[in-house]
């Protein structure tokens, strides 16, 4: 990922397959704990508020990039698209949380929001506790994509990135079925030694 305007080494070894991360907040706390409110106690309220948040953040960073010397192409996505629940956990939490968050950028930011464009083929187990590397093997080829609309840049959505795993899945996924650009719009991100 950047750092300021630098490349830290392993993505220039290998370059993600997201071309840009906004996230709102550092996954610390307090935010840490709302978050966890929301995901697992049903406090969809306060995914709302934290939402209007992530909006705030997206314009200005969009703004602030579009007025940038150089930036000639469009920074704004064709859609939005949450990063899918399997249906098991889907059914056993009853929401998922990263698409009524994408409910929110939508209605806030003016964009479709293509909650069935992808899913979850298979259950993965849940990543918190697994490292960088069980990280990304529990969640190879966990995507399909369903969506037959062409899009040229969407823009995942998701509550938390830690290790940035689930999203460059899902993201590797969408470019594999012909998306040209896919960026992450999340509310908070966790940063530590063990993540690329």
């Amino acid at each position: 990922m950047t750092h300021g305007s630098l490349l830290c080494g392993h993505c220039q070894y290998q370059a993600p397959p997201i071309t840009r991360c906004i996230a709102a907040f550092r996954y610390q706390e307090p935010i840490a704990k709302l978050i966890q409110l929301a995901k697992y106690r049903s406090r969809l309220d306060i995914l709302t508020g934290l939402g209007l948040q992530l909006a705030e953040v997206i314009i200005q960073h969009q703004h602030a990039v579009e007025c940038s010397p150089g930036e000639n192409e469009c920074l704004w996505p064709q859609a939005l698209i949450p990063v899918p629940l399997h249906y098991r956990r889907l059914c056993y939490r009853g929401y998922n949380q990263s698409v009524e968050l994408a409910r929110v950028l939508s209605r806030q930011l003016n964009l479709p929001l293509l909650r069935h464009s992808s899913r979850r083929i298979r259950p993965t187990t849940t990543q918190t506790r697994l490292d960088t590397r069980q990280r990304r093997n529990n969640i190879r080829h966990a995507f399909r994509v369903n969506s037959k609309r062409p899009l040229k840049h969407v823009a995942i959505i998701d509550d938390v990135m830690t290790s940035g795993q689930t999203v460059y899945e899902l993201a590797k996924t969408l470019r594999n079925s012909g998306v040209h650009r896919v960026d992450a719009w999340v509310l908070a991100r966790a940063y530590d030694h063990t993540e690329p």
